[in-house]
């Protein structure tokens, strides 16, 4: 149909709408001849479909150690109280989801057990998503080629904030050289710990959570599993709740009518001036083949029900985790950096259900992806607060909150290993801009033992299959850095 133009005068929105489709046309290749997008379509169906396989494999990946009762020393009652008995060897099982996973790394007293989990850790989504990742890099820069990009960097960023991939070096690189220094500091420090604290005398890739966690407590003189009974999951979101509704005028109220795919899924109702402004659905716990990983989804944008109507269609935002689901003996207890990522999730589902743009595309996270990340980081640094951090605690049993003491101590060790943390995710993001720029041809395993020995002095698991469990290889491929 040809377009009747009617010389209307576009609203800045409608205006952004228009350049943004225009590009979107360029980027999709509908300027190419019929024959290129038709290969271009082909290319884009193979990478959908490889990149499902590749989440399923890891969705779907399971594994497990047995302990004896013996063997989880130094974890908590409560952590053993959830987990599932062997009914053949009538011992624990402890598997690969993330509230067993990083607890046992992190308090487990046997070393043997330690060094069983995280060699089964590391091989999560298996060697299928190896050879998948290799055909997903060369396609991704087969696709770059043909839209006419240098690479599939180039294509990603080109409508990003960073919008050359040669800012995303020179910052990526620039990041990592400042942070080199300290982080080498870090792991002196944490190595000669070990030196004076393990019988050993030698940190190992399945030793250093544990005595990171000894030297956490020696410094600032805490217990985290004492710290986690005063972080009780429904305590934690009302108090979330309460902060948040005060900064932006709304009430969280459960909606017990919604239909929903699980009985644990919890749903709230925004609430702006006696009106529903938005929904958030909570689903919280770990379950067979459910997502592994901690995210906030937008299930509907908002937008306005007809075009530039003044009736507005509200948003809906899902919040999908693995916390620990609790028992009969203890509810569900939150670590401070579950409580942080909780608050970091809950950012993405503010940033999703609190717009009122009126297009869907322009709609809550529909940002600069380098950007969709600014309202969450916000979000969770509330945690560091030391006025918030003591507002949210309440013990589950005595109601009591953190004394002044401890929350001291708390936001004190927030900075603890942080240097050795963010190298970690600085130098991800570079393999990460790699792999999609000058190394797609490379093997996925061998440029991540190549970047591991280039900035890290600890071996890692002879086992390690770690690029096949990287799931942000899918959605964030060639943005990591973001």
């Amino acid at each position: 149909l040809e377009y009747d133009p009617k010389s209307e005068k576009l609203s800045p929105s409608e205006k952004r709408f228009l350049d943004d489709m225009l590009l979107s046309f360029k980027r999709q290749g509908l300027d190419l001849p019929k024959k290129q997008q038709d290969e271009v379509k082909a290319i884009r169906k193979q990478l959908v479909e490889l990149s499902i396989k590749f989440n399923s494999n890891i969705a779907n990946y399971q594994d497990s150690i047995l302990c004896t009762k013996k063997e989880l020393l130094g974890l908590s009652d409560a952590y053993i109280a959830n987990l599932s008995v062997d009914e053949k060897t009538k011992k624990y099982i402890v598997t690969l989801v993330y509230p067993e996973l990083k607890p046992f790394m992190k308090f487990a007293e046997s070393d043997d057990k330690r060094r069983e989990l995280a060699d089964k850790s590391v091989q999560k989504g298996g060697k299928e998503n190896i050879v998948i990742l290799k055909k997903l890099l060369k396609l991704r820069n087969k696709l770059a080629k043909k839209l006419g990009y240098e690479n599939y960097v180039a294509y990603v960023v080109e409508d990003e904030l960073a919008e050359k991939h040669e800012n995303v070096r020179k910052f990526l690189t620039g990041t990592i050289k400042g942070l080199l220094p300290r982080a080498k500091k870090d792991f002196q420090t944490l190595s000669k710990f070990a030196e004076e604290n393990l019988p050993d005398k030698k940190l190992t890739y399945y030793s250093s959570g544990y005595i990171a966690n000894k030297l956490e407590q020696k410094l600032f003189g805490f217990d985290q599993n004492k710290i986690k009974e005063y972080f009780e999951l429904s305590g934690v979101m009302g108090e979330m709740f309460s902060l948040f509704g005060k900064l932006f005028n709304v009430k969280f109220q459960e909606n017990r009518i919604l239909p929903k795919w699980h009985k644990d899924v919890m749903i709230f109702d925004l609430v702006e001036r006696g009106h529903v402004v938005g929904h958030v659905f909570f689903d919280m716990y770990p379950r067979k083949d459910k997502f592994s990983h901690m995210a906030c989804w937008g299930l509907m944008k908002g937008q306005t029900k007809t075009f530039r109507s003044a009736e507005y269609l509200a948003p809906v935002s899902i919040i999908v985790g693995n916390f620990p689901k609790g028992n009969k003996k203890s509810p569900s207890l939150l670590s401070i950096d579950e409580v942080e990522t909780l608050f970091h999730e809950f950012g993405h589902a503010m940033h999703g259900t609190l717009s009122r743009a009126e297009i869907s595309s322009q709609s809550g996270t529909s940002v600069a992806f380098d950007f969709v990340e600014t309202p969450s980081q916000l979000f969770e640094n509330w945690v560091r607060d030391r006025k918030t951090l003591k507002m949210i605690s309440k013990h589950y049993k005595t109601g009591k909150q953190l004394d002044g003491k401890t929350v001291d101590q708390i936001v004190a060790s927030f900075n603890f290993m942080k240097a050795r943390e963010f190298l970690r995710i600085f130098t991800m993001s570079l393999q990460d801009y790699e792999m999609h720029s000058t190394r797609f041809e490379t093997d996925p395993l061998e440029l991540d033992r190549e970047f591991h020995d280039r900035y890290f002095s600890l071996p890692q698991s002879p086992k390690s299959l770690f690029p096949a469990s990287w799931g942000h290889m899918t959605d964030y491929a060639a943005r990591y850095y973001s």
